[in-house]
């Protein structure tokens, strides 16, 4: 499942398994596990995206937690990355998410994320092309408007937008 970012005509892709890592690697690194302040809007895209809504959001608040976001775990090491229970029963296809939220270590959870990591060795590595493409569509954060973000689901050939 890929996630559409677009703001006035201008749009890109990127792959829905990315933000959840992304999501859960702050909740689990910053956040003790499970989600607080800090990082409202990542969560919000995540969680959006996996119940397929669609989200606006402001181009600068987008690209200044993101910026945050980015400095606070880009580091992480591919083999310290963290899943959420949430990611997890998304991933396997369980119907109903649970009711609590907390993260675990990847490696430690049995679960493999869609992604691939084409010799990353960071998240900040993994994340590289979304935040390259983010800054391009708002000017890194000079550019005001509303970011629309939407999740897009392929099955076979029929391509639909998630709202």
């Amino acid at each position: 499942m890929n996630v559409t970012i677009s703001m006035a005509g201008t749009q890109f892709n990127v792959d829905l398994g990315l933000l959840l890592l992304w999501r859960d690697n702050l909740q689990h690194h910053v956040q003790a596990g499970r989600p607080g302040p800090g990082f409202p809007i990542i969560h919000a895209l995540a969680d959006s995206s996996v119940s397929c809504r669609s989200v606006s959001v402001a181009s600068t608040l987008l690209w200044a937690e993101s910026v945050r976001a980015l400095s606070a775990v880009g580091g992480i090491e591919v083999k310290d990355l963290a899943i959420s229970l949430a990611t997890c029963a998304f991933v396997t296809g369980i119907g109903e998410l649970p009711g609590t939220r907390g993260t675990m270590l990847l490696r430690l959870a049995g679960q493999r994320i869609p992604l691939a990591l084409g010799g990353a060795r960071t998240l900040g590595d993994l994340l590289a092309t979304y935040n390259q493409k983010l800054e391009a569509l708002t000017y890194a954060g000079r550019r005001r408007g509303l970011v629309e973000i939407a999740a897009v689901h392929v099955r076979g050939r029929e391509l639909a937008v998630l709202r």
